[in-house]
């Protein structure tokens, strides 16, 4: 829930901005389910108004946990009761941005007090005291003739209380070669993707409540999840044609998504998408 998309549901919106040179400051003010406050200061390139290419922010967001029907809560199942008087969760994230042609680079940092999360045994806790988790992306794009090479590398620094589980690393690699043709009628793309991170103890899933959990009995990961596609484009057609996880049974054990759920295996996938004019 904490990295949610505070947007959804969007009641109120007021959008202050003021531009100065080629400075931009933005403040927004954004009540949902969780208030959003926060500001950004925005470098724009000369001559490229369209095109940021620096960019400092701070975001403070504060949800309403102690809304009537939180399932945090209260909650009451055949298999799940508990009742709860948990105050509000206030997060604080800092980031500083920078943009340009072939890379992105993004540095996070996340203040949480009150923190909730669902604990081993599959129910909602709250930390007294406050917790931080840093993180890093560095994003990067080359284009070589026809081939285009697209990497995205994540870094977690989390706290010593063990209560978020995410990956230390994790990257993701795209790699195709595409070309015009029969008079640049076609367009054509071969590639492949693949999808690793560092090994962690992932949550695992309660199907009786919904929420994910903290376990600490197999750790996910260290595992290349890969896959090919071809990719054709026809006047207003689009049509892929993706084998999925071409890799699946090169290594054992099997590799698991989450605690109990191995992950699927080798497929293939058609698509195709029109577009109408209206």
């Amino acid at each position: 829930m904490i990295f949610e998309d505070v947007k959804h549901g969007l009641q109120n919106y007021h959008l202050l901005k003021e531009t100065m040179q080629n400075l931009e400051l933005e403040l927004e003010v954004i009540q949902t389910k969780m208030t959003k406050t926060g500001g950004s200061i925005i470098k724009k390139p000369e001559g490229n108004p369209d095109r940021t290419s620096f960019l400092l922010g701070c975001i403070m967001k504060k949800d309403r946990i102690k809304e009537k029907y939180s399932a945090y809560n209260y909650y009451l199942s055949n298999n799940f009761k508990w009742e709860n008087n948990f105050a509000k969760q206030n997060i604080l994230n800092t980031s500083l941005s920078y943009f340009s042609n072939n890379i992105d680079v993004d540095l996070s940092y996340f203040d949480i007090k009150n923190c909730i999360y669902m604990d081993v045994l599959a129910r909602p806790k709250q930390l007294s005291f406050s917790t931080s988790i840093f993180s890093a992306s560095v994003k990067t794009k080359f284009d070589l003739g026809n081939f285009n090479i697209n990497n995205n590398i994540l870094y977690h620094k989390l706290p010593e209380i063990d209560v978020f589980r995410y990956p230390a690393l994790q990257d993701v690699l795209e790699v195709s070669w595409g070309k015009k043709i029969f008079k640049s009628a076609l367009t054509f793309r071969l590639g492949f993707d693949v999808i690793w991170n560092s090994s962690y103890y992932a949550n695992a899933y309660m199907p009786a409540t919904g929420f994910f959990y903290l376990q600490n009995e197999r750790k996910i990961g260290n595992y290349p999840y890969g896959d090919v596609f071809i990719n054709l484009r026809i006047k207003r057609a689009r049509i892929f044609i993706k084998y999925q996880h071409f890799n699946n049974g090169w290594s054992s054990p099997a590799y698991y998504s989450s605690l109990h759920y191995p992950s699927s295996e080798s497929s293939f996938k058609i698509g195709v998408s029109w577009f109408f004019y209206n």
